[in-house]
């Protein structure tokens, strides 16, 4: 005999997971498209500094990553200019995501026009970071690597 009015234990436990899961990536406050607009904020900045604390370049230093941003932004990019929008953002799994892009490079050129790029993100200690190595080399001269 079935009963009417009664959920069954294990439809409720999966519901509540799939709660909590949206929760936990809601509330931390930290997405990939938070990422990279902290980073790509910093890219058109020329904020060494934030650009170090937001992109990843895994095995180097602090140091040898302030000295490879200030050697892009200083002598290969110094009057690079663009414009840059988040038109998508796309977790592969939970530590890897990739946010796209639409990118007016050279933006102070009258012939510029836009471009897509995608952005690769890694959590790292829980937050979103761009994997420097991986981003497209046409986006910005002179990236490190």
């Amino acid at each position: 005999m079935h009963r009417h009015g009664r959920a069954n234990w294990l439809v409720l436990a999966g519901i509540l997971g799939a709660i909590v899961v949206v929760m936990v990536f809601t509330l931390s406050g930290e997405s990939p498209s938070s990422g990279a607009g902290k980073f790509m904020s910093a890219l058109a900045d020329h904020d060494i500094e934030k650009l170090v604390k937001y992109g990843h370049l895994p095995g180097d230093s602090p140091e040898s990553e302030r000295a490879k941003w200030k050697h892009t932004l200083e002598r290969v990019a110094r009057y690079y200019r663009f414009q840059w929008d988040i038109t998508n953002s796309q977790v592969i799994d939970e530590n890897n995501a990739t946010v796209t892009l639409t990118v007016v490079r050279n933006s102070t050129d009258p012939g510029a026009f836009d471009q897509k790029f995608g952005l690769p993100l890694v959590r790292v200690d829980g937050h979103w970071l761009v994997d420097v190595r991986g981003i497209p080399r046409d986006l910005f001269p002179g990236l490190p690597r």
